[in-house]
């Protein structure tokens, strides 16, 4: 068993095919004192996965082959597979009917989730969910944050997207999340367009729930329907 301490994560494209290189490494402490782990293996979902995990979990269990114990136990330096670095419970990843990892229920306060690709917009977004009392979790990507979304889908209570955005539209990425949970309040921001897809109006994509607002990107307006969706927090 080791304690997390940080994480090392860069990511940069190393030829004009758009392969990544990438450095992953976990700072931990163990029995045998401080370690660096360098965590190799191609196996993206897996990655996802043990980052969002270790965002509320710090204890981990590492599996060491037999023949590098001796190696391990000297190394202030350890390279090691990512699929052999595993919750405490002991319970390792396996794909589940979303291809990724199953999450420990999440336990802490509940997030609202804001998917944007516009990096200040997201920030004053977040700014603006904090100041009502909520706590925020970020994503870029439409496709990123469905994924986080199913990871641990206690952790989220609400969900805030642009529809133009990376990965999948705003209003696919509803679909998905309401299919899930069709309680989820949801607001989507729809640019300064009235449509989505063809011939389809944004009010009448989401016509009859009222757990779902589609707004325009007035940030002024965010936090009135965020009361209205959810209350104003104590």
């Amino acid at each position: 068993m080791v304690q997390f301490q940080r994480e090392f994560y860069r990511e940069q494209v190393a030829d004009s095919i758009h392969h990544s290189k990438l450095y992953h490494a976990l700072q931990v402490d163990s029995p045998s004192g401080s370690k660096l782990l360098v965590l190799n293996g191609d196996n993206p979902e897996y990655r996802i996965w043990l980052r969002e995990y270790l965002v509320n979990y710090k204890k981990l269990i590492i599996s060491v082959p037999d023949r590098e114990d001796e190696n391990f136990r000297t190394a202030m330096e350890f390279k090691i597979n990512i699929t052999d670095v595993y919750p405490v419970d002991g319970k390792k990843w396996k794909q589940n009917k979303y291809g990724i990892g199953s999450m420990p229920a999440f336990k802490g306060p509940k997030h609202v989730l804001i998917v944007d690709d516009n990096m200040k917009r997201r920030k004053l977004q977040k700014l603006i969910v904090n100041n009502l009392g909520y706590p925020a979790t970020l994503s870029s990507n439409g496709m990123n944050a469905l994924r986080m979304f199913r990871m641990q889908p206690d952790k989220f209570f609400m969900v805030i997207t642009e529809n133009k955005i990376p990965g999948m539209s705003g209003a696919d990425l509803i679909k998905h999340l309401v299919k899930d949970n069709p309680n989820l309040p949801v607001i989507l921001g729809t640019g300064y367009k009235r449509k989505i897809n063809s011939g389809n109006n944004t009010g009448d994509l989401f016509a009859g729930s009222n757990k779902i607002i589609v707004k325009s990107p007035v940030l002024e307006e965010l936090s009135k329907s965020i009361v209205k969706l959810l209350g104003r927090k104590a």
